[in-house]
């Protein structure tokens, strides 16, 4: 039978097929038939027969999707054939037609898979699925024993595979390029060249050479900058319309304007000839010569004066260029430098002059708005003394002599610039008086003055700030001010020549048993206190809630007071036997303060802990001022007598790093950071204000807080229980480690 007729047969459903076959229980990845039976199948007229696959490469492959019989070492011979022809005679037309159907289903699988199977299985496939009758009928039949007894044929698996490897198409996701060059190149020798003519012409000695294009002699600095594009300008479009009248009020306003300011030159001219008429009508303008009299006129010109200031900064920078780099922190250091931390300071230039001598340096103030100016107030430093007062205006640009120079009969005792207005002063004297200055005039120009009033004091103004925190006032900047007789008191700047005092509080004589460290007794019996009131010395605001500050007194106790409650204190902390001189939190935590006093200990304190955590001392010399360095969470500065102590919690404690004594060997007053920590300001009782540059210095820390919370943490092990405490902090703003 050839193959068209055995597919009409197969579609008739008279194809004979032995019941054996559906016995075979098909296996999961068996290997399909290597030799298929070459014959066609047509469907409806068309030839759907499935095209032979490449067996060298397919005839080891398993297949996932089926699970196939495997029918190699089994012919299909015409005994099979003729079989099942015999057990399918009797079957029904449709069963027929079903038959039909199956066979369509499985041979569209057939050729959707792409798998080359003979017609034998298929019929075996389709008979074993749509006819349950004749499976019971082939059961019995030795169809079964005779396919099961013949051995099966082998197919080796291949031991070499061909595999094809195709490179894919690439792409570049980054591409950063190298910015250096091979040494021994023509690139390389010509950016080492480039790198050398830059280092010759900024380190070496071609940064010496002159600039004749500019027209003045000066320093050929070359810099490295990023910043070469320009701020795109914003740019808006208005409209407006002005009338005929509004040009012609314009112009008549300019008329005035200049009509005035001819009145002015006019009024300042005759003043001048009043003057002149005056120093010719007395006796000594008759011995003054021509040139002496004019250099007299000159020296009152207001123009004159403000050109012969600018000239002496020019000279004085020839003369200080290098210390004012280094002020700045423009200097460059020199590369290839050891590191060693060494704690140096390094004087820059002191402030001083022949009215200066013999004068106690009391306060000293740093503008907020212009780093280069300081205002120090000199005064006298004990008690007996009886001198005059001044207020200097120094300027960095000018080291000898000052800009702003006021004198006073009465000792000057404490001085603070303004926040918000940076052009005003507020100076405080002996006699309980207050005034504000307006340093912009030349002369001396009173803006307010305190009266003598019901709440005013007459002691000695021990320390006054601005403060801005008052909300009943609407944070109108106002001064707080603390006296020696127990008073705070509290100044409004209004427009009124006057300022009203308000005293909020008053630091009360403590009594009995205070917390903090156990104060010595004394020996016979007191005298009874002239005054149930204790001496203000210093007012200390917290850094975290405007609202609160300490009071410090001249008995050791620490008075913790709110600006809401007038007359009360929340807490009392004994810090010192004896007067407290300065108090002041960490930069880098709000909960952490120092204190010094005239007990000659320094000592650092946690806020809810009322015992000391660490005490500095060297010798029996109070302590005058100790501040924490803005850059360095554990390094501080303290003033001892003639000596500059460097302290660095992380090193030890039992000694300073490094002591520094005084280049004048006076007795040191008051100390001073400059905002960005690079610099101090170190004052004496004889009028000098030093300014060191601080030299050889740790690399500050990445995180601060952390190293000074370990180095406080490493001190207390010999406390147990005091370093339970400070652990037990929850509030703390250090973030534990170990």
């Amino acid at each position: 039978m050839n193959r068209s007729g055995f597919a009409k047969k197969l579609l008739s459903g008279t194809v004979p097929v032995r019941s054996s076959l559906s016995s075979i229980k098909p296996k999961t990845g068996i290997l399909l038939r290597s030799k298929a039976i070459d014959y066609n199948v047509y469907y409806n007229g068309q030839d759907v027969t499935p095209k032979p696959l490449n067996q060298q490469i397919f005839k080891a492959g398993r297949e996932r999707q089926l699970n196939v019989v495997n029918m190699s070492g089994m012919e299909t011979s015409s005994t099979l054939k003729s079989d099942m022809s015999n057990q399918l005679q009797n079957k029904s037309a449709s069963s027929a037609g079903r038959f039909k159907t199956e066979i369509h289903t499985l041979d569209f699988n057939r050729s959707f898979l792409g798998n080359t199977i003979d017609d034998t299985f298929i019929l075996q496939s389709a008979i074993t699925d749509t006819n349950t009758e004749s499976d019971r009928v082939l059961e019995g039949s030795d169809i079964k024993s005779d396919v099961e007894d013949k051995a099966r044929e082998v197919i080796p698996i291949p031991n070499n595979i061909s595999l094809i490897l195709n490179e894919t198409e690439t792409f570049v996701i980054l591409d950063l390029p190298s910015v250096t060059e091979i040494r021994d190149t023509p690139e390389g020798l010509e950016v080492e060249k480039l790198n050398t003519d830059y280092e010759y012409l900024t380190v070496g000695k071609g940064k010496n050479r002159k600039v004749i294009d500019t027209m003045v002699q000066t320093h050929g600095t070359l810099r490295k900058s990023r910043e070469t594009d320009a701020v795109k300008v914003k740019t808006t479009s208005h409209t407006t319309f002005a009338s005929n009248w509004e040009m012609f009020d314009t112009f008549l306003e300019d008329e005035s304007q200049e009509k005035r300011h001819v009145e002015e030159e006019n009024n300042i001219a005759e003043r001048d000839d009043h003057h002149r008429l005056n120093e010719t009508a007395s006796v000594e303008s008759f011995r003054q010569s021509v040139e002496e009299k004019e250099l007299c006129n000159l020296m009152n010109n207001h123009r004159f004066l403000q050109a012969v200031t600018v000239v002496e900064r020019l000279l004085a920078n020839n003369a200080y260029n290098v210390q004012q780099k280094r002020f700045r922190g423009l200097h460059e250091e020199e590369e290839g430098k050891d590191i060693e931390y060494k704690y140096e300071l390094d004087l820059l230039w002191t402030f001083a002059n022949d009215l200066t001598q013999g004068k106690c340096v009391t306060a000293i103030s740093w503008n907020p708005a212009n780093e280069d100016i300081i205002v120090v107030a000199y005064g006298k430093f004990y008690f007996t003394d009886k001198t005059n007062g001044l207020v200097m205006i120094w300027n960095i640009k000018n080291p000898v002599q000052p800009e702003r120079l006021y004198c006073y009969n009465e000792s000057v005792s404490a001085v603070a610039f303004s926040n918000g207005q940076p052009h005003l002063i507020a100076v405080g004297f002996n006699n309980g008086i207050i005034e504000v200055v307006d340093i912009r005039e030349r002369e001396l120009t009173v803006v307010h003055r305190s009266v003598r009033d019901a709440n005013a004091s007459f002691e000695t103004v021990n320390y006054l700030t601005f403060y801005s925190g008052d909300e009943h006032y609407n944070y109108e900047e106002q001064i707080l001010a603390c006296f020696n007789d127990g008073r705070i008191c509290k100044y409004r700047l209004n427009l009124m020549t006057n300022m009203p005092c308000i005293q909020i509080m008053r630091a009360p004589e403590a009594d009995g048993k205070i917390k903090g460290i156990p104060k010595m007794t004394v020996c016979g019996i007191p005298a009874i206190p002239l005054t149930k009131y204790t001496g203000a010395l210093l007012i200390t605001f917290h850094p975290a809630d405007p609202n609160i500050y300490y009071l410090c007194t001249n008995t050791g106790v620490i008075h913790k007071c709110s600006t809401n409650y007038f007359n009360q204190h929340l807490d009392l902390l004994l810090a010192h036997d004896g007067p407290i001189y300065q108090m002041q939190f960490s930069p880098f935590c709000n909960k952490l303060y120092v204190t010094c006093g005239g007990d000659w200990y320094v000592r650092i304190w946690a806020e809810g802990i009322h015992e000391p955590l660490l005490e500095l001392v060297t010798s029996m010399y109070p302590v005058q001022y100790v501040l924490w360095s803005p850059l360095h969470s554990t390094i501080l500065v303290a003033i001892q007598s003639s000596e500059i102590q460097i302290w660095d919690l992380h090193r030890k404690v039992h000694h300073p790093q490094n002591i520094i004594k005084s280049p004048t060997g006076s007795r040191n007053s008051t100390i001073k950071f400059t905002e960005n920590g690079k610099c101090l300001t170190v004052c004496d009782v004889d009028g000098h204000t030093h300014i060191y540059s601080l030299e050889n210095m740790p690399i500050p820390a990445f995180f601060q807080d952390h190293l000074l919370y370990s180095a406080i943490k490493r001190n207390l092990i010999t406390k147990p229980d005091l370093l339970k405490k400070f652990i037990g902090l929850k509030t703390m703003n250090f973030e534990k480690t170990g």
